[in-house]
């Protein structure tokens, strides 16, 4: 749920009339990271890690992942229906 921030204002004239405005802000929060799995654990040369990102964004809004490796080819296999997976190929 998003967090909101009210504003409100008053603007007096000379003779004592006021005008009160408000207005409404929306702070959007960073997204939580719930950590990150690579199965398996070992894998030979030339073989394959996946790897898969575990986080959720607050507001509920959809979110873009990337990954950078020290090594190998980085694809990801189904980013339509898995953008949080990725394959290492070492």
């Amino acid at each position: 749920m998003p967090r909101m921030v009210t504003f409100r204002s008053e603007t007096r004239d000379d003779v004592g009339n006021v005008l009160v405005q408000q207005a409404t802000g929306v702070i959007n929060e960073a997204p939580v990271g719930q950590g990150m799995s690579v199965t398996p654990a070992e894998v030979a040369p030339g073989g394959f890690f996946d790897v898969r990102i575990l986080a959720t964004d607050p507001e509920g809004r959809p979110l873009i992942y990337s990954l950078t490796s020290s090594e190998g080819v980085i694809s990801q296999p189904d980013p339509t229906a898995q953008p949080n997976l990725f394959r290492v190929q070492v």
